[in-house]
């Protein structure tokens, strides 16, 4: 049988699959038995597993696994045979609903984040160095000969603006199913964007005395969607995606901007923070508590990017990245209970 043309996820087969597959041993056992090559799979480090498995459409949609989205799917279908999700997916092409854009810039400084909105609308693609949303597909480009990944900008940004500089942006589907983009500006807020329509959702999230310089999110054992940022002002937020109430106090220990957060979910019901700062350090915080998790790792550097990855179910992998071009890399063994 002659191969198809590569084919990211559904946005629905995305939901399925970070319901069904949510933990980082089944999703990379599934991905195993579906001949994902090996070395490719993408790691834990994504802020939650609907991250991870748009991640996986991605790729699938890039061409890394020959026909990889039916072989995927009807691997789920072996370990639920009745899931409607995935026997409807087997019978049904993704082609008009499009695919995850790959994100490429001029500008080096252009921070890229993308979401899949399937349902039949062209995915959104957010830069910060544009402050505008791009959808791309068939049915929307005006150009006749474009292709579905062309990136070609089609729709401004309708909701508003920020009043400064947009620093950092994240993807996330909120707890109330909505697809949502949270950007962090220089006039000290953090706003909520409906990515289907491009309106601002809710007030802009206020409390930083500074800048906002990075944002991530992840989703909580009860059902919760929570955003994390960090500010010039060397603290650390959270924030409930769908009220835009502060949750909790802010975590303090910086002494510097903190340059850049990662959060990555810890077996069984745990999530850790991990931050980078001007102030030469690498910490790790409780996301739930907010207490910090050992001492803070310590370079020659600021510390301008960082990110984690589960090793195993003691340990985990934190690499950060420095103004003087190093990439560091800390194994860290977490206790089993903290």
């Amino acid at each position: 049988m002659p191969m198809g043309a590569p084919e990211p996820l559904l946005a629905v087969e995305i939901g399925e699959l970070s319901e069904l597959f949510s933990d980082w041993l089944a999703a990379r056992q599934l991905l195993r038995a579906a001949g994902f090559p090996t070395g490719r799979t993408p790691s834990w480090r994504a802020s939650n597993p609907v991250e991870f498995w748009t991640e996986v459409s991605w790729l699938l949609g890039s061409g890394i696994l020959p026909d990889g989205r039916e072989i995927l799917l009807r691997e789920a279908c072996k370990l639920y045979p009745a899931n409607p999700v995935f026997v409807n997916g087997l019978q049904t092409s993704p082609a008009e609903a499009g695919g995850l854009l790959p994100a490429s810039a001029d500008d080096a400084n252009t921070t890229f984040s993308s979401l899949e909105i399937g349902n039949g609308t062209p995915p959104l693609v957010a830069a910060t160095g544009t402050a505008q949303f791009s959808t791309t597909g068939p049915t929307a480009i005006s150009d006749p000969s474009a292709t579905a990944y062309s990136g070609v900008p089609l729709q401004e940004f309708l909701g508003g603006r920020h009043e400064d500089a947009v620093l950092a942006l994240a993807t996330a589907i909120s707890s109330n199913g909505r697809l949502l983009v949270l950007s962090a500006g220089a006039d000290s807020t953090v706003r909520r964007w409906d990515a289907v329509t491009g309106d601002a959702v809710g007030s802009p999230l206020r409390g930083h005395q500074s800048s906002v310089t990075s944002v991530a999110v992840t989703s909580l054992g009860d059902g919760r969607t929570l955003v994390v940022s960090g500010g010039a002002d060397s603290t650390i937020r959270r924030w409930d995606a769908v009220t835009g109430d502060a949750v909790g106090t802010p975590l303090t220990g910086h002494l510097g901007w903190v340059w850049t957060v990662a959060l990555v979910p810890w077996p069984p019901d745990r999530i850790v923070l991990v931050s980078g700062s001007t102030d030469n350090t690498v910490r790790l915080w409780d996301m739930i508590s907010g207490r910090p998790v050992g001492n803070p790792m310590t370079v020659h550097a600021e510390v301008w990017a960082v990110t984690t990855v589960v090793l195993s179910e003691r340990q985990l992998m934190v690499c950060g990245g420095d103004a003087d071009g190093q990439i560091r890399f800390w194994r860290i063994s977490l206790p089993e209970r903290w």
